[in-house]
């Protein structure tokens, strides 16, 4: 159950990783304190919807996740 976990945690940080990794791609480099605000703020809002599909995936009854080692991490 401890490996459920651990791969539970890596898909989570891996997939926040890419939001950021995407993040970096269109991002234009500023020097300006409100563009350096505005970049922050659109970098915190990309990861809190990553945050709330990760959540509803948790907490959702899909088929492959209820047979699966996720059932026992989550009480299901």
């Amino acid at each position: 159950m401890r490996d459920a976990v651990v791969r539970v945690r890596g898909g989570m940080l891996g997939g926040a990783g890419v939001v950021i990794l995407l993040w970096a791609v269109q991002v234009r480099p500023s020097a300006r304190p409100d563009a350096l605000f505005a970049t922050a703020a659109h970098l915190t809002g990309l990861l809190a919807g990553y945050g709330v599909l990760v959540l509803l995936f948790l907490m959702a009854r899909v088929p492959a996740r209820q047979s699966s080692t996720f059932a026992q991490v989550s009480g299901d």
